[in-house]
């Protein structure tokens, strides 16, 4: 944003009516790269979403399934890094005297799906 109204001094005027509408405009005009599109299968394992958000420093990963009828796929749920840590924190903490990176991975075996049902 810093940039974009640095970049057009002209825009200053309009900062008051700014909307977040209108952050890809601003992200285009400065040739920012568009953010990753991510999404994840729910039956992988919840370690490969954690991964995904790691690399991709996203907050929110969509869960993608394809409906068995129309072979379309549809968002089921929306995994966010609130959801995974209020999982962790109800499963590992109280298995484990240690928490460690190894007992957080081991207990991130499990399904996506099964954060959003807990």
């Amino acid at each position: 944003m810093i940039q974009y109204y640095y970049q057009n001094p002209d825009a200053r005027q309009d900062i008051d009516g700014f909307k977040l509408s209108g952050l890809r405009a601003v992200e285009k005009a400065i040739g920012a790269d568009p953010p990753e599109t991510l999404s994840i299968s729910p039956m992988e394992p919840l370690y490969d979403a954690c991964r995904m958000m790691l690399s991709s420093r996203a907050r929110r990963i969509p869960l993608i399934d394809s409906d068995d009828e129309t072979n379309e796929q549809m968002v089921l749920s929306v995994l966010t890094q609130y959801r995974i840590l209020k999982f962790v924190a109800v499963n590992v903490s109280g298995r484990c005297t240690n928490l460690s990176y190894q007992s957080v991975k081991t207990h991130t075996s499990c399904e996506c799906l099964s954060v959003i049902c807990e």
